[in-house]
């Protein structure tokens, strides 16, 4: 093992990834899809359900990773207000900053309003490169960087 490297912190490692992995695959089964039925039915509804459920569980990873981490998360720049429109950039220094992102996100409240733009090039991607298409009655709005 390397150094720092213990069986808790392996431990605990292992149960972040199984329980994001779990909770949004379960989510997507028992609780998204029964509502399937309202997105012919009663589209704004559905829209409404399904932002407000994603932006719950948006919250869960980190907090699981500020809980299981102990990851300290401080926010600094100019206040961000609900009244206002906002464009955050990132840049994917890590793999992992699309949870800081819910982090900060979770923080002002805006989980459930965030909107994110993917590149192009990850529709061909396998796996979540689907959900690229996904909602788009104009598949030209990916950007093909």
């Amino acid at each position: 093992m390397q150094k720092g490297m213990n069986v808790i912190g392996i431990s605990k490692g292992i149960f972040f990834v199984l329980s994001c992995f779990l909770s949004s695959w379960l989510g997507s089964c028992i609780i998204m899809l029964p509502s399937l039925p309202l997105a012919v039915l009663a589209p704004s509804i559905y829209r409404s359900y399904t932002q407000f459920m994603m932006g719950i569980w948006l919250l869960f990873p980190p907090a699981l990773y500020e809980l299981l981490f102990g990851v300290k998360i401080r926010v600094c720049g100019d206040a961000m207000k609900r009244s206002e429109r906002c464009l955050i950039t990132a840049n994917h220094r890590t793999r992992l900053d699309w949870m800081f992102m819910w982090s900060l996100m979770g923080r002002v409240r805006w989980s459930a309003l965030e909107k994110i733009i993917l590149r192009g090039d990850l529709r061909h991607v396998p796996g979540f490169g689907i959900y690229t298409l996904v909602g788009h009655a104009d598949r030209r709005i990916l950007l093909p960087i």
